[in-house]
């Protein structure tokens, strides 16, 4: 049988490697400390700010979540709350790029 030398390389879905996880679960990961009402109410400010998925808040962050928040009226997040969604979605990037090829095409199915 043929076998490739390489795996082929893991193709994104179009909303990024945190396609698979939603928002809210990117928020409890980033502040597990937050109550569910906690995160309602953060789901519903980013929301007004056009972020509703995981994917958006990985652009958001990008491109001034902050700035964004700030200029609709919106109380800002704290630099370490910013750092934490940071920090998590870069851990689920890094586990989106390194898992193995058949547990990335289970995932994607």
């Amino acid at each position: 049988p043929f076998w490739p030398k390489r795996p082929a390389p893991f193709k994104q879905h179009s909303a990024g490697p945190w396609a698979f996880m939603s928002l809210r679960q990117i928020l409890e990961s980033a502040q597990p400390g937050w109550t569910a009402q906690d995160l309602t109410n953060v789901e519903q400010k980013l929301s007004k700010i056009r972020v509703t998925t995981a994917a958006d808040l990985a652009e958001a962050l990008k491109d001034g979540l902050n700035e964004r928040l700030r200029q609709e009226g919106y109380k800002t997040f704290t630099a370490v709350t910013v750092r934490a969604f940071r920090q998590c979605l870069g851990n689920i990037r890094s586990l989106q790029v390194n898992r193995p090829a058949a547990l990335t095409a289970a995932v994607a199915s």
